[in-house]
């Protein structure tokens, strides 16, 4: 290609690449929010909205920030509510709920597109469909306004919208049922949709979840189907998209096995990722939730799935969070919570591609499973980096299917001097000073086509580390070395150099030097992290940024100590309430000091606390006087551990016990009164010196208790016996619809009924339309001192019986007729003939008459039994007629 037309790509791609800076701020979660114009993923706090899925954000070509919206309400970037801004037609809890993209030809006007939402449904029975309404950032005098609203362009939709550029302007697609919607979007505003009847028919409201993606280049959509009924499961499919037509084709089903929800290309739209959630419980609920990778350049694409992630999550949430690409060149997951998980180099197949857990957090506030959507092609790109520390090399690289020839790099660094630029395929550039660049690409195909391909970086300082050692105490008794660690105790010994805040340090934890290198296999309870071995070494790894990461040693060691007794602390209390009183740390600490001086003694809740050395006791502590009183005290400074113990608080001043006055369910045996745990001493009226009181009838009991030596107080119990239940049981049966009715009188209070032995109660006392058969019965008050049992037979007659002679139902009878002498039972056709009588002695009748055996039909019956006659029908149900 001639040098001037080169250049003129090169011109006309700079244009393109820079406005991906539309994309360059996301709003999302409850009030999270991440910045990426600085080079990499900044969190920011003041998003006004709260959305547990749907959001967009739309900044101008420079990156400054101009709305956002949930698909309900749009914000401005001051976070108030955009003139007319309020009561679009989308759902915060829809999967792909909202999306901004520029109207083409206009530098002002914006369309938001709304996606319809399952809660549309359920709550009416119909869908909103799908809908649009402009933003014009010129109206109410410059600040902007909503002045189109909800234009409605399908009916009735699914939760999903994906968008990407076309030739002149957007594709905007959708889908409902077994239909793909692909409207173009032009200067001439929003045109008739390009349907494409493909794939399985989504049918059933409660199955249009799941996210729906174009591939950067617009060459492929991915689509995930996530299924809530009849059971919990779904799909991810793949399609080829043509972005001349709009027609979709090439279906192939990727997976069926899990329940997809998330799903996002790579920048260079080579590779595919997923997310989804383990059925389990027949499909009634999930489980862990995965991460997933497809190479799309493989010959078998279904069989190059790779697992990226297992994890647990939240057992309330059936959904396994979105995917999202960032103009970083990150592809980042939301789970909920105040981080991100982030894919640091997507455009590379297998575990190269650096999946890190939770690595990116969006500042004070959290995100949920949604994650900001818009114009996917902002995201399409190349260039590959790796490693951002000031004055270390920066790795480049070129990801791409097409074959290249040639390539002009541009580090934006004019510092660097003639290294600004390179014409190597892999080049390595040191950055001239720490700061934020805008690396460029111009890159020519062995096809003669060019192109040039840009972001943004940020080059940071690293923080200088040093190997370190953290020690622990043997907490749990027997000296094997092992011990629980709280590893974030290294923020405090690793760094060379003071570190003031380390809020923004992403620090992270690995049993080995190369899964700390590969950032894989993350210790994820670095908080009480069970060691291998004394003396093993762990990996600290700290970032600033997701690019720059320093990696030391930190030895775990741990001490047996010696094995200290359990002390009885007496100590006095600061005041006291009617219940509870307050007792000094120090004073605690005062009374432990005379048995080991000159000792730093720490007080902890639990001894896994006095371990960790979290959760120090401090100030003063309120306590109640009907629970035990334990603390662990810890001896030793924090890097050495001379041991732990239990302390068992006891309180010295006068005690103010509270009387009882107590509803007493009296057995044949008598029944026992508790005393309060933790005394000394216990006196009752009676003359026991027993903690508990055996009694056998109601009456006013008073109890003396000790602390110890002038420490004592007294309660009383007022038992008064609770009211006893007479219960009888009515049985109305041989009928079509059995009835059981339970009599039951109680002086005072509710009364409750079960006919399965207690496993559900009901406040009703009727039970309808019983089969035949042994129920449970069981009668209690609310307050349990009544609990009474009976065993009732509902007897009756089967519904139906098919003689086709394979052993099952072949003849009819009351059931268990034998029981019950002096039963007859006579069978009519539906004219009032009889077909047969029966005796509790005769054998069932077969279903025929006169030797003939009948068809499929209704049959009455009459039973007599005991000077009582009822009446009902039956089916007999030939062969034929299974």
């Amino acid at each position: 290609m001639p040098l001037k037309s080169l250049t003129l790509v090169f011109l006309l791609f700079t244009t393109v690449a820079f406005s991906q800076l539309e994309a360059s701020k996301w709003h999302f979660g409850n009030g999270a929010g991440l910045d990426f114009l600085q080079g990499c993923a900044m969190s920011f706090n003041g998003n006004a909205m709260n959305t547990i899925e749907s959001s967009s954000s739309m900044c101008d070509s420079f990156g400054n920030l101009l709305f956002y919206t949930d698909g309900v309400t749009v914000y401005n970037a001051s976070d108030g509510i955009l003139a007319n801004g309020e009561g679009l037609l989308g759902q915060f809890s829809s999967t792909n709920g909202a999306l901004i993209v520029p109207e083409p030809g206009s530098t002002s006007r914006y369309y938001i597109f709304t996606a319809d939402a399952v809660q549309n449904y359920q709550a009416t029975g119909q869908g909103l469909g799908i809908n649009y309404s402009i933003v014009d950032m010129n109206a109410s005098g410059g600040q902007g306004a909503v002045v189109i609203k909800n234009i409605n362009i399908l009916n009735e939709g699914s939760e999903k919208l994906t968008a990407v550029r076309s030739q002149d302007g957007y594709w905007i697609l959708t889908h409902y049922e077994d239909r793909f919607y692909a409207y173009p979007l032009t200067v001439s505003g929003v045109g008739s949709p390009v349907v494409t009847n493909i794939g399985p028919d989504v049918s059933d409201y409660n199955n249009i979840r799941g996210a729906l993606k174009f591939s950067p280049d617009g060459s492929k959509v991915a689509i995930c189907h996530t299924y809530f009924e009849p059971e919990l499961m779904g799909e991810i499919l793949l399609y080829s998209f043509d972005q001349n037509t709009g027609v979709l084709s090439n279906e192939q089903l990727l997976g069926d096995d899990i329940v997809y929800y998330g799903a996002s290309f790579s920048p260079n739209s080579q590779v595919l990722y997923s997310t989804g959630k383990e059925p389990i419980n027949g499909g009634q609920d999930t489980g862990n939730s995965k991460v997933f990778q497809y190479d799309l350049q493989a010959a078998d694409i279904i069989s190059s799935r790779i697992e990226l992630a297992d994890y647990l999550s939240s057992p309330f949430v059936n959904l396994a969070g979105l995917l999202q690409l960032a103009i970083d060149g990150k592809l980042y997951h939301s789970l909920g919570g105040a981080k991100l998980s982030v894919i640091s180099l997507p455009n590379r197949v297998g575990q190269q591609c650096n999946f890190q857990f939770r690595a990116v957090g969006v500042g004070i506030n959290s995100s949920s499973i949604g994650l900001p959507i818009t114009n996917e092609m902002y995201y399409r790109n190349i260039i590959e980096y790796e490693e951002l520390c000031g004055g270390d090399e920066t790795s480049f690289t070129l990801n791409s299917s097409q074959s290249i020839s040639s390539v002009l790099w541009n580090f934006g660094d004019p510092g660097s001097g003639s290294l600004n630029s390179s014409v190597d395929m892999t080049p390595i550039h040191i950055f001239s000073e720490v700061g934020t660049f805008t690396v460029t690409a111009q890159v020519t195909y062995t096809s003669g086509e060019a192109e040039v391909f840009s972001v943004i970086i940020k080059n940071v300082i690293a923080p200088l580390l040093a190997p370190a050692t953290l020690f622990q105490c043997d907490v749990d008794g027997s000296p094997d070395g092992i011990s629980q660690f709280n590893l974030l105790e290294a923020l405090d010994v690793i760094f060379v150099q003071d570190v003031s805040d380390t809020s923004g340090l992403n620090l992270r934890f690995f049993e080995t030097q190369l899964d700390a290198e590969l950032s894989q296999n993350q210790i994820e309870n670095a908080t009480s992290y069970s060691n291998l071995y004394s003396g093993q070494i762990i990996y600290a790894s700290v970032a600033l940024t997701l690019d720059c990461t320093r990696i030391t040693e930190v030895t775990l060691s741990v001490d047996a100590g010696d094995p200290l007794e359990d002390l009885e602390v007496s100590v006095c209390v600061s005041s006291q309430g009617e219940n509870s009183a307050v007792v000094e740390v120090s004073n605690i600490i005062d009374v432990i000091a005379l048995i080991y001086p000159d000792t730093l003694i720490r007080l902890y809740e639990t001894p896994e606390f006095a371990g960790l050395q979290t959760n120090e006791k401090e100030g003063s502590i309120l306590y109640d006087y009907t629970n035990p009183n334990i603390l662990y005290y810890r001896l030793g400074e924090p890097d050495e551990c001379i041991g732990i113990g239990k302390a068992v608080i006891t309180l010295g001043e006068p005690l103010d016990l509270e009387n009882q006055e107590l509803v007493v369910c009296f057995t044949e045996e008598g029944t026992i009164l508790e005393g309060p745990e933790g005394f000394m001493e216990y006196e009752w009226s009676t003359g026991e010196t027993t903690k508990d009181l055996f009694i056998t009838e109601a009456g006013v009991y008073t109890l003396d208790v000790t602390l110890f030596a002038g420490c004592s107080g007294s309660l009383y119990y007022e038992v008064v016996a609770g009211p006893q239940l007479q219960v009888e049981v009515n049985v109305n049966d041989f009928l079509q619809s059995n009835t059981i009715t339970i009599d039951a009188y109680l002086a005072e209070g509710n009364i409750y009924y079960s006919i399965d032995g207690g496993s559900t109660f009901s406040t009703s006392n009727v039970f309808t339309d019983l089969p035949p058969g042994i129920y449970q019965i069981a009668v209690r008050d609310e307050v349990g001192c009544n609990y009474i049992t009976r065993e009732v037979e509902v007897r009756g007659a089967p519904k139906f019986f098919t003689p086709n002679s394979d052993g099952y139902n072949d003849t009819w009878h009351v059931i268990n007729a034998q029981n019950y002498p002096g039963l007859t039972v006579e069978v009519f056709d539906r004219f009032g003939k009889q077909m047969t009588s029966l005796t509790s002695n005769s054998p069932g009748w077969d279903g025929t008459h006169n030797g003939k055996k009948l068809e499929t039909n209704t049959y009455w019956y009459k039973i007599t039994y005991e000077e009582r006659t009822t009446y009902g029908f039956f089916t007999l149900i030939t062969r034929g007629d299974l």
